[in-house]
């Protein structure tokens, strides 16, 4: 599989294309950042089959995490907690079955962004990532066009994790903060797990 051999492909999730590389390969996801033409500094989510597999990338996994993928996993809501060596690590659970199928197949976690270019719209339909991708990527995963079309929530929740510095750059006050607003609302995540 070429995604094993540290190669770059593309696939559907059910908010938008995304590009992967094997998120054990520092390799693999070097070669994903010269493509997608990341900035230094901005990791990458990591795409994980099940809340077990977000608990063996970051050892533990808090009950307010465990309430969020209860409810929004498989789907469109992207979690952000320390990652245990000092940093943070985005991790979601896609709803979408060629991207699911392709985690079991693979047995380790995908990091994926969008396709596209940074700065560029997220590509919702397999020839636009063809058209911008041709000649750089390994393998494209047709699924038809998205079904929701726009990126995935992104929610960092303020666990124990963090210093006490971190937590005062919180805005919010609240226990959690959107970094990215998507699908998910903000109420639908406060209707889970509140403010604090």
């Amino acid at each position: 599989m070429s995604l094993l051999e540290g190669q770059v492909i593309a696939f559907p999730t059910e908010t938008v294309y995304g590009l992967g590389a094997r998120a054990d390969s520092q390799e693999a996801v070097e070669l994903l950042k010269r493509i997608k033409g990341r900035p230094e500094g901005k990791p990458f989510a990591i795409l994980v089959p099940s809340v077990n597999e977000a608990g063996r990338l970051v050892g533990r996994i808090s009950e307010r995490f465990e309430r969020l993928a209860a409810r929004f996993w498989p789907g469109p809501l992207t979690i952000v907690v320390p990652d245990g060596k000092g940093g943070t690590i985005g991790m979601r659970c896609p709803a979408h079955p060629v991207a699911l199928e392709l985690l079991r197949v693979a047995g380790v976690g995908i990091s994926a962004p969008s396709a596209n270019r940074s700065g560029k719209e997220p590509a919702k339909r397999a020839q636009e990532i063809y058209d911008e991708f041709a000649g750089e990527i390994a393998v494209v995963l047709d699924g038809g066009p998205s079904q929701i079309g726009q990126a995935s929530t992104v929610v960092r929740l303020w666990d124990e994790g963090y210093s006490n510095i971190e937590k005062a750059r919180n805005p919010a006050g609240e226990g959690w903060e959107i970094v990215r607003q998507g699908v998910v609302t903000a109420d639908e995540i406060r209707a889970i797990i509140g403010s604090g």
